[in-house]
């Protein structure tokens, strides 16, 4: 699996509904990336790595990261990290393929 980076950020009056920002990827993410994500997102939100009361439900909807009640100000703000958060799943993603892949080709 190649790895995801954020290419751009949209309003989501383009992409989706209003007050929404997406985020657009370079890919869009296999169901397991999607999945760590959440949890990535998660735990960045528990260890104030980003706002608490920032982009509450964000979710990933084909190639893009929708954020909601957000604007493209605060995403800026935020964009860092934001891109650590995909990092860490990117990073998360890889570990968890490799443990299959490794369990797959046990005798």
């Amino acid at each position: 699996m190649a790895f995801i980076e954020i290419v751009d950020i949209e309003n989501g009056a383009a992409t989706g509904p209003q007050g929404t920002v997406s985020l657009r990827l370079s890919a869009s993410p296999p169901e397991e990336w999607i999945n760590f994500f959440g949890q990535a997102w998660i735990l960045a939100d528990v260890e104030e790595a980003i706002p608490p009361d920032f982009g509450q439900g964000a979710s990933v909807q084909g190639d893009r990261i929708v954020i909601p009640q957000a604007s493209v100000a605060a995403v800026a703000r935020q964009i860092e990290a934001l891109r650590r958060i995909v990092q860490e799943t990117n990073r998360i993603t890889a570990g968890y393929n490799g443990l299959l892949r490794r369990s797959h080709d046990a005798p």
